[in-house]
Formats: structure tokens, C-alpha cells, sequence
């Protein structure tokens, strides 16, 4: 029989050299995948910038791989963010993300200049007292949630749009004098298929964009439409439906960026389009190999396999 190879290289020569079980990434197929994604929204968006999830994968690899194809850094703890600058990503490169942001953080966070992203009220409040006396108001973003399509929103992230949370927070950060709003971010769900999702979503975020605009004069410098972008793994369900339709790169820039640029106050010029990309950006690019060391009966016509990764 013919030994299954990755990437050109036998499968068994690598198990005879690493042990198993053993996780094997193929750069080529990150990078492709990378310029692929990109050139796919940047062909539907005058400004786009990708930012890699660190929380999706963190070896240092990985990371350094996505970085070198252009990607900024988008952190959601100490941890992720120590690492980013361990691997040379300046603070300006970086998107601070998440609702467990402590004060030593965000200082940091400020004095390196990177993107903030505010998660909830609390973290304003600590925000706002830590900016109290700058000379020059402090820029960030916020995080929204929304109702959209078939995903019912992510209400514990953010500041919901429906009930006026979002637009209240708004007013507050332009009525005063120590921030200024930046940006929009939202991340409405992961492996979403349903692309008037998105479509429905890039609408929502542009009014709100609208209504800063118009109501208080602010010209944001970026929106981040997130990620959740569905990978080709087929058996992905997450307990909702199976994977057999994901929308290709194209399909998702086109729901977007034709949405956002078709709802947005007329500027100068569109803000800056960010996207987190996670899982489907290296989830073609992973393999598992492990072996099979024995199995048993359970119910008719199945069988328990148990193998040195698990069963």
C-alpha cells in the first residue's frame, strides 16, 4: 500500500522522527490561504488590513508566519499580547480584544500605542479614569453586538445595538473629553455559512456608523468586521448544522464590504476594513497523526478506536 504523505513528506518517516501523536502545519498551504482571503476582500474594499486571532493558535510559528504575510496581532489577555511583542509586533500593531482587560494591561496597552477595543461599561469607566488628564483624548473602539440572520447575537461581548446600549455609549465617549471613538468592531458568531448574516450585520455597523457621524460629527478611522468566517473541515457541526456549503472568500467580501460601503455616511473616504481571521486561515493547513493501538465493540455495527490521542 501506498504511504500517505503531507506536503511530499511520508507520514511515517515523520512519526519515526517526532512520535505521536504529532499536530503538522504545511506553510505553504497558511500562506496561500492568507493571500487568498486577502485578495479576495481587498478586491471588494478600498482599505483592508487583516489582523491574525492569536486565541485561535499562538505557537509562535504560526503567528510569525501570518505576520510575515502582513498581518497585525489581535491579543485577548496578557499572555497573547506578551507574545506578540515577543515576536516584534510594535503596540500600533496591535488589536487588544476581550472582556478581561486589568488596569496594568490597558496602561500598557496605551503607552505602546495599540488599538483598544472596549468590551463593556466597566472597562470605559477604568478607561475614562485612566485618561482623565491627557492633553490629547485617547483613541479607541468598541466593541458591538447585534441581532443578526440566524445568529441571535453574542450579548455577553459588548455593547448591545438593539436596546440603545451601543448608541449611549457613543454619545458618552464624543460628549466627552478624554476619549475619542476610533472604530466599530463587531464579531457576530464563528463558522457562520449564512452570508446575509453578514450581509445584515455590515448593514447594522454602518448605521451606527451613520449615526456617529451625523449626530456628533465623528469620522471613524476603522470598522473590524471580526471573523467567524466557516472553514472546508466538512464535519465541523458545533452543534448547529454541518458544514457542506461553506461560502468561499469571495462569497464573504462580497456580503461585507458591499454592504458597508453601500450603508456608510458619505466621507472623504471609507475607514479602514479590519478582519480577525481565525480558523479558516489554518484549519486546511493542520493534520493529526496518531496510532492506532486497539479497539473494542460497543453498540451494533460500532466500534470504539482507541488511539495515542484519545479515543
Amino acid at each position: 500500500d501506498c504511504c500517505p504523505v503531507i506536503a511530499g513528506i511520508d507520514v511515517l518517516q515523520l512519526v519515526a522522527r517526532y512520535g505521536s501523536p504529532l499536530i503538522v502545519m504545511v506553510e505553504t498551504t497558511l500562506r496561500e490561504t492568507y493571500r487568498s482571503a486577502f485578495t479576495a476582500i481587498a478586491d471588494h474594499y478600498p482599505g483592508v488590513q487583516f489582523a491574525w486571532s492569536y486565541k485561535t493558535n499562538y505557537l509562535k510559528a504560526i503567528c510569525k508566519i501570518f505576520h510575515e504575510e502582513g498581518a497585525l496581532a489581535e491579543v485577548v489577555s496578557d499572555f497573547e499580547y506578551d507574545k506578540a511583542r515577543s515576536l516584534g509586533i510594535a503596540g500600533k500593531n496591535i488589536i487588544l480584544n476581550g472582556p478581561m482587560k486589568d488596569e496594568p494591561l490597558l496602561r500598557r496597552a496605551i503607552d505602546d500605542g495599540a488599538r483598544i477595543q472596549i468590551d463593556h461599561e466597566d472597562e470605559l469607566n477604568l478607561l475614562e479614569c485612566i485618561t482623565a488628564n491627557r492633553d490629547i483624548p485617547l483613541g479607541v473602539g468598541i466593541r458591538i453586538n447585534m441581532s443578526v440572520g440566524s445568529e441571535r447575537g453574542w450579548n455577553k461581548f459588548g455593547f448591545n445595538l438593539e436596546s440603545g446600549e451601543a448608541h449611549r455609549v457613543v454619545e458618552r465617549i464624543a460628549r466627552g473629553t478624554s476619549l475619542r471613538l476610533d472604530g466599530l468592531h463587531m464579531h457576530i458568531g464563528t463558522s457562520i455559512i449564512d452570508l446575509e448574516t453578514y450581509r445584515e450585520g455590515g448593514k447594522k455597523l454602518a448605521g451606527l456608523a451613520r449615526h456617529a457621524h451625523e449626530r456628533f460629527g465623528i469620522e471613524l478611522r476603522y470598522l473590524n468586521a471580526g471573523g467567524g468566517f466557516a472553514t472546508q473541515n466538512k464535519s465541523e457541526t458545533l452543534g448547529r448544522v454541518e458544514q457542506t456549503r461553506t461560502p468561499s472568500f469571495n462569497a464573504y467580501a462580497e456580503a461585507i464590504c458591499d454592504s458597508l460601503l453601500k450603508h456608510l455616511p458619505h466621507t472623504a473616504e471609507p475607514p479602514l476594513l479590519l478582519f480577525e481571521n481565525g480558523r479558516a486561515l489554518v484549519d486546511e493547513a493542520g493534520y493529526m497523526l496518531t496510532r492506532v493501538l486497539s479497539s473494542k465493540p460497543m453498540t451494533v455495527g460500532k466500534r470504539a478506536i482507541i488511539v495515542d490521542a484519545g479515543v
